[in-house]
């Protein structure tokens, strides 16, 4: 009787080993299935990658960095690598703070294409911004490399030009050169600017499109600006062979000065002024030669 107890217990065992195993057996398959399917079956390859909306950079080199960043945004990643179509991610914010150009960027993936399509929008350049260095007060230029603050590595960042758009942000280096047939602003301030950075606080660059308009409105040439002293919150308009130098603030809007200022351009002395204030709001003052 014993014997035949401890016989059906080890069949039970045996059983239940045999159950473990199969359910093993299972599991290992359908891990391996899953493995196989993502990893090297072509359910979930990418197929093609497209830019749309590139102009000034270089297509290959932007896919070449995206990879790379789908690559490195886990082990995972970094195991499947860019051709799965898993490893992209959602969010690319940390990827675009190296393309400052960039306004707008969008990524769509298609399961049923196998294609990462990818859409852009760059910044448009809407004018120059040059950091010169500051003026003594005979207006002679400062020794650059005496003045250099100690947040800035090189003269380079204290003297160089940079490309903003529409909103004053700054996405890229600019060559400097004279006849710049858009807006073009000599800072003298002493301050450093880099990519992402606004040219003005949003208050004063409203305004400071608000001067665009008024010169367009009374038929002057937008030349070049000068931004002598931040604190001062003042911009001017240098003299040329057409028009006499024009003092603008930054604190209020010129635009209601356009009728008095057709006024004064159609006098016969426009010519022989000195200069035109505009920096007193609502109020025009002016100066003859």
């Amino acid at each position: 009787m014993i014997e035949s107890i401890y016989y059906h217990e080890k069949i039970r065992k045996r059983k239940n080993k045999g159950k473990i195993f199969l359910v093993v057996i299972i599991f290992i398959l359908i891990i391996g299935g899953l493995i196989y399917l993502i990893d090297f079956s072509p359910a979930f390859k990418v197929k093609e990658i497209k830019i749309n909306g590139v102009e000034q950079l270089d297509d290959n080199e932007i896919i070449t960095q995206l990879k790379n960043f789908v690559t490195n945004q886990s082990r995972i990643t970094k195991i499947l690598g860019p051709d799965n179509i898993l490893s992209w991610p959602r969010d690319y914010s940390e990827f675009t703070k190296n393309y400052p150009i960039f306004e707008k960027f969008d990524i769509k993936k298609s399961f049923l294409e196998h294609t990462i399509v990818v859409d852009v929008k760059e910044r448009e350049k809407f004018g120059v911004w040059c950091l010169q260095a500051p003026l003594n007060t005979d207006n002679t230029q400062i020794n650059i490399e005496e003045i250099l603050p100690k947040s800035a590595s090189s003269s380079s960042e204290l003297v160089s030009c940079w490309w903003f758009d529409k909103n004053g942000f700054v996405f890229g280096e600019a060559p400097y050169a004279e006849g710049f047939l858009i807006s073009k602003v000599n800072d003298f301030s002493g301050r450093i600017l880099k990519a992402g950075d606004l040219v003005l606080t949003n208050d004063f660059f409203q305004n400071f499109l608000n001067i665009h308009q008024l010169l367009e409105k009374i038929g002057l040439t937008i030349n070049d600006l000068s931004l002598y002293n931040l604190s001062s919150e003042e911009i001017v308009l240098e003299e040329t062979s057409n028009n006499p130098k024009i003092y603008f603030s930054l604190r209020f809007n010129p635009l209601d000065t356009v009728s008095a200022l057709n006024k004064l351009k159609d006098e016969p002395g426009f010519g022989k002024l000195l200069y035109i204030d505009l920096r007193t709001e609502n109020r025009v003052y002016y100066k003859l030669k």
